[in-house]
């Protein structure tokens, strides 16, 4: 399981990488300040004006949606990794649980209530552990 997870957390880095290495840009580029005067023809800013917002409004949110894309689905792998873990510890219980039930059928009745009072302390202390370890961190 621990392999699962390493692999499930390399993947959400490198999503996280690549969605960190999307430029986010507001506003349009300033040129680089030189103390040099520039020799090129002076650009006609309104003419660009008027076709490239609707250009950059819809790469930005383009690139907002990739991000929220990148988050939800992150997210979603580690939920489902944090479920997966939680039904793996049941799992263990379970199986203690079988064995237990195996190992005190030809027992008297009193050693009987006795174990299966142990494993029903034992139960309830997990269950109050992964309440405390899923909702109080």
């Amino acid at each position: 399981m621990s392999s699962i997870s390493s692999s499930v957390q390399k993947f959400c880095a490198s999503i996280t990488s690549f969605v960190s290495q999307i430029p986010l840009r507001l506003h349009p580029p300033t040129p680089p300040s030189s103390s040099q005067p520039q020799s090129s023809p002076p650009i006609d800013i309104e003419s660009q004006l008027v076709t490239t917002p609707v250009e950059n409004q819809n790469q930005i949110l383009l690139q907002w949606k990739n991000i929220g894309m990148a988050f939800c689905f992150t997210s979603a792998l580690e939920i489902s990794l944090l479920t997966a873990q939680v039904l793996e510890k049941i799992a263990v219980l379970l199986v203690a649980t079988a064995v237990v039930f195996t190992i005190t059928f030809p027992f008297p009745l009193i050693l009987k209530c006795v174990t299966w009072a142990l494993n029903a302390i034992s139960l309830i202390v997990v269950l109050i552990g992964q309440y405390y370890c899923l909702y109080c961190t």
